[in-house]
């Protein structure tokens, strides 16, 4: 059975490209009012994880709240890195 989550990935005065992943049931622009006022969000999608964790990731889709796309190819692999499934830059 495949799980779907909720992501964003900001823009950081500190990192590049910081993740983060939550349930479906939390709004992607509510949950970037949380976030500190320094960090960008700069994509927003769903990812779906499969039954062979092994095949990774995929990040797909867009955020309607924060009219942003997923960058597929690379959120997809900062998935994988942040979940271990693997994956590199």
């Amino acid at each position: 059975m495949s799980s779907d989550s909720k992501y964003v990935v900001f823009d950081t005065p500190d990192m590049e490209d910081e993740m983060y992943v939550f349930p479906c049931w939390v709004n992607h622009a509510d949950f970037v009012r949380r976030m500190p006022n320094t960090w960008k969000p700069v994509s927003a999608g769903f990812i779906s994880i499969g039954d062979i964790p092994s095949l990774g990731a995929c990040a797909y889709g867009k955020s309607t709240t924060l009219n942003l796309e997923s960058r597929r190819d690379r959120d997809s692999i900062l998935a994988a890195r942040l979940l271990n499934l693997g994956g590199e830059l």
